[in-house]
């Protein structure tokens, strides 16, 4: 989900990511072949995060791969009144382009360097939980941008919980827009194994076609 919360690993724990994702529009598709995100708990209520992406393009120009961008950061959970109450945390993170990738001259990535600066809330109703987040990127070629969205989420039986989401993505003038809905799941297959699915699609884009889909399978691995 596009969505986070203010969820972190537990300390001395690791949380890995592996996934494959797509995100298809007309004439394009971007697929991520996989994503690796990496997650550690470095203390109560703080994580540290890398994540990578090998990116395929495919247009009508052929198909183009290469490594994407890298994402590190640290989420601080500033906030947090007990499982079942409001919990708030905030994520800094930089994105930055592999040297030597030239991915960004082929078109994989943005150019240069993006700040992230964004804040997650959530809250557990009992029937179902609700999260949200906001934040703004600051780039350092190109517009920078807001985004924010929420999520819903419940528990269906044991080891099983459905989410649905609204996210949007706006310039810093909140001029142009691109509204996405997803529709998610976890599943856990084991202690330390849980399988992520989720499947939407863009309702608004701004500057050019619609996402026609967006889907994202993958394992998290708890260590």
């Amino acid at each position: 989900m596009l969505t986070d919360d203010p969820g972190t690993p537990e300390i001395g724990h690791w949380e890995i990511n592996t996934a494959f994702t797509t995100e298809h529009r007309a004439g394009e598709t971007v697929s991520e072949v996989p994503l690796v995100d990496i997650n550690f708990g470095l203390r109560e209520r703080v994580q540290l995060k890398y994540e990578v992406p090998w990116l395929r393009l495919s247009d009508r120009t052929g198909r183009h791969e290469g490594l994407g961008n890298p994402l590190v950061g640290v989420k601080w959970r500033f906030y947090d009144a007990g499982e079942k109450a409001w919990q708030l945390s905030t994520f800094p993170q930089l994105e930055f382009n592999n040297p030597g990738s030239r991915s960004d001259e082929r078109g994989l990535v943005g150019h240069g360097l993006s700040v992230i600066l964004p804040f997650q809330a959530m809250k557990d109703f009992g029937v179902f939980s609700v999260n949200a987040d906001v934040g703004y990127i600051g780039r350092s070629h190109g517009g920078d941008e807001w985004f924010g969205g929420f999520a819903i989420g419940r528990e269906v039986t044991h080891g099983v919980a459905l989410a649905a989401e609204l996210h949007g993505d706006f310039d810093a003038h909140f001029r142009d827009a691109v509204l996405t809905t997803n529709f998610g799941a976890r599943v856990d297959l084991s202690k330390r194994h849980t399988l992520l699915v989720s499947v939407g699609r863009e309702l608004h884009q701004a500057s050019g076609p619609n996402a026609t889909l967006i889907a994202y399978l993958g394992l998290q691995t708890r260590l």
